[in-house]
């Protein structure tokens, strides 16, 4: 039993740097870069430090009672 080999036909360009034809290669696919707006995020986290520190002091001083 022979394995069969699959021939890949690419696409050929002719590169005068060379003199010859050279097969174009396909780039390999990467992934698309995700932007992130950090303003955002940093006013969240400072919002929710300082709700977190006065319910913090309100359970010191027993404000909840």
């Amino acid at each position: 039993m022979e394995k069969k080999t699959k021939e890949i036909k690419l696409p050929m360009d002719f590169n005068p740097g060379t003199q010859k034809y050279e097969p174009i290669l396909p780039l390999r696919k990467t992934r698309e870069k995700v932007k992130i707006d950090i303003k955002p995020i940093i006013i969240l986290i400072i919002a929710l430090l300082i709700l977190f520190g006065g319910f913090l002091l309100a359970l010191k001083y027993n404000l909840f009672n």
